[in-house]
């Protein structure tokens, strides 16, 4: 069990890195602040298994970024939602109330039939977000300028994350996955 005051410990350093990488000169100084106020964390000082995830993706994203260095500030916008991501987790603990860590847990996918071999995760802010997005995009077909082939979303809370929705033309064994849930259902 997490105690209160580690929770508050991380998202101030999570606020903190987030106000950093919030700048607009040095992107590649700003990135190693900011990494400063993150790498320490592990999944022990997260309070929940989904904040446990969301900083798995933090980090996952910082390294990407170590591999690649950031030129401009634009290349810093995915890192900054994964931060905010966790920090919306971490305080939906620490407020009084049940919080909502249903949003976190779900995953929009896409592929498009420029590449349709690359699977790219399309980033949304909360759960409301994430399903009135996928229905417009399904009801006209593009997503920034691309045209969708197929687009499912993926609920990790589950024990075998299972896909929750599918529309287009969706790998086989995505298209496997939801139907299997469907037939269990009925």
């Amino acid at each position: 069990m997490v105690r209160r005051e580690e929770s508050e410990l991380v998202r101030d350093s999570l606020a903190m890195a987030s106000k950093i990488l919030a700048g607009r000169a040095d992107p590649k100084g700003r990135l190693d602040q900011a990494r400063g106020r993150v790498v320490w964390m592990t999944a022990e000082y997260m309070p929940t298994k989904g904040a446990a995830t969301a900083l798995a993706e933090v980090k996952d994203a910082l390294w990407r970024l170590a591999d690649e260095p950031p030129e401009h500030s634009a290349d810093l916008i995915g890192l900054r939602r994964a931060i905010a991501a966790l920090l919306e987790v971490i305080d939906g603990q620490l407020r009084p109330g049940k919080p909502d860590r249903s949003a976190l847990a779900k995953k929009w996918y896409a592929t498009f039939w420029a590449q349709p071999e690359t699977t790219v995760e399309i980033p949304v802010d909360n759960a409301d977000e994430l399903s009135s997005r996928f229905d417009g995009v399904a009801a006209v077909g593009h997503l920034d300028r691309r045209r969708v082939k197929g687009m499912w979303i993926v609920d990790h809370a589950t024990e075998q994350d299972e896909v929750i929705r599918i529309h287009g033309v969706v790998p086989a064994l995505i298209s496997g996955r939801f139907y299997a849930i469907k037939r269990r259902q009925e």
